[in-house]
C-alpha cells in the first residue's frame, strides 16, 4: 500500500509540474515586443518626381503620341535608370493637375515605382481640368519632409496659402523653421509642358516662389520637358531660370523613344546631387521580462518532473 501511494504521489508530481508548464508555454506564445536598438548612419539621395496630367498633356505631338504618353515613359525610364545606378537612394512620384495626387512614398523598391505610374491613368480624374503646379510642388515638398509633423506641415500650409508673392515673404513667418527643416540631398523633378500661370492665386504661393522656397530648403530643383507649345515658351524660359538659380537644370525629351535623353538627366543629376548622411533604424527582438521568468519556470518544471520520472536512477 505505501508504494503504491509513493507511486501515485509521484505521478501527482509529475502530471501537476507538467500542468504548470502549459501557462509558461502560453506566455512564450506572444509575440515578442520590437524594440530600436540602433541607428545606422548611411549616405543616400532623396529625389520626387512631380509629373503633369492636366488636359494640355492630352495633346498630340507630331508623332501622334499625347505629351502625356512622353512624360509617364520618361518618368518610368528616370525611375528605373536612376535605381540600377543608386540603389540605395530613395524616390517618390505625385501627379498634379488643378490638385495635387501623391502615389507613392519615398521608397528604393523600383517595382512598386513603376506598378503606380504604370496605373497612373487609374488613379487620377484630373486630366480635363487646369494646371496648378504650385500644387504639385507643394505636394512633392511634403513628399521630401516627412520628417515635419502635423502641427509643423499645417503651419507651412497655412503660410503657403495666403499667397506670398516672393520668398522674403515667406521667410517672415518662417525664418527659424526653414533653417531646422534644412536638408541636404534631396532633389524635384518637375515632368511638365509649362502650360501653367506662374501668377499668385488659387489659395497657394505661385510655382516661381515655390521652387526659391525649395532652394532655401536645401533641395535642388530640376526640369524636363517635352515639346513646348510655342504659346508657353515665356512661361517654359522663367521655369528653367528659376531652376537653374537653384543649382538645377533643365532636360527634354523629344519623343517616345528618347532613353538617351533620359540616361543623360540622370547622370547628370547623380553628379549634381551629392548624397546626405541619413540615420537608418535597426531593430532587433529583444525579449521581456515576462518572457525571461517563462523560460526560467519551464525549464525548472521539466527538470522537477524528469526527476521523478528517473528517480530510481538517481543517487539516494
Amino acid at each position: 500500500a505505501g508504494r503504491i501511494r509513493r507511486s501515485l504521489r509521484g505521478r501527482s508530481v509529475v502530471f501537476f509540474a507538467l500542468l504548470a508548464m502549459i501557462p509558461a508555454a502560453l506566455v512564450l506564445a506572444v509575440p515578442v515586443e520590437e524594440k530600436e536598438e540602433q541607428k545606422t548612419v548611411i549616405f543616400r539621395r532623396e529625389g520626387c518626381l512631380i509629373l503633369d496630367v492636366s488636359g494640355s498633356t492630352q495633346m498630340l505631338d507630331k508623332h501622334k503620341v499625347t505629351i502625356n504618353q512622353i512624360l509617364r515613359v520618361a518618368s518610368a525610364r528616370f525611375v528605373t535608370l536612376w535605381l540600377e545606378k543608386n540603389p540605395e537612394d530613395r524616390l517618390c512620384v505625385t501627379l498634379f493637375s488643378d490638385g495635387v495626387t501623391p502615389l507613392s512614398r519615398l521608397t528604393s523598391s523600383k517595382d512598386d515605382l513603376l506598378r503606380v505610374i504604370n496605373r497612373m491613368h487609374l488613379l487620377t480624374t484630373d486630366y480635363d481640368r487646369g494646371t496648378q503646379m504650385e500644387r504639385g510642388i507643394f505636394g512633392g515638398l511634403l513628399m521630401l519632409l516627412p520628417e515635419l509633423n502635423s502641427v509643423e506641415t499645417g503651419k507651412l500650409e497655412g503660410v503657403l496659402r495666403r499667397s506670398p508673392s516672393s520668398l522674403t515673404a515667406i521667410k517672415k513667418y518662417l525664418g527659424k523653421e526653414l533653417k531646422a527643416w534644412r536638408k541636404e540631398g534631396k532633389f524635384v523633378i518637375m515632368l511638365t509642358d509649362s502650360a501653367t500661370s506662374l501668377n499668385p492665386g488659387f489659395g497657394m504661393a505661385p510655382p516661381l516662389t515655390l521652387i526659391d522656397l525649395m532652394g532655401e530648403l536645401g533641395i535642388q530643383p530640376f526640369i524636363i520637358l517635352p515639346p513646348v507649345d510655342a504659346t508657353y515658351r515665356d512661361t517654359k524660359t522663367l521655369l528653367v531660370k528659376a531652376v537653374t538659380k537653384h543649382g538645377g537644370k533643365d532636360y527634354y525629351v523629344d519623343n517616345l523613344f528618347s532613353l538617351e535623353d533620359v540616361n543623360r538627366a540622370v547622370d547628370d543629376i547623380t553628379k549634381k546631387v551629392k548624397p546626405a548622411r541619413r540615420e537608418a533604424k535597426s531593430f532587433i527582438m529583444q525579449n521581456e521580462i515576462s518572457h525571461v521568468f517563462a523560460w526560467a519556470f519551464l525549464v525548472f518544471s521539466g527538470i522537477w518532473a524528469l526527476a521523478f520520472l528517473f528517480r530510481k536512477t538517481l543517487p539516494s
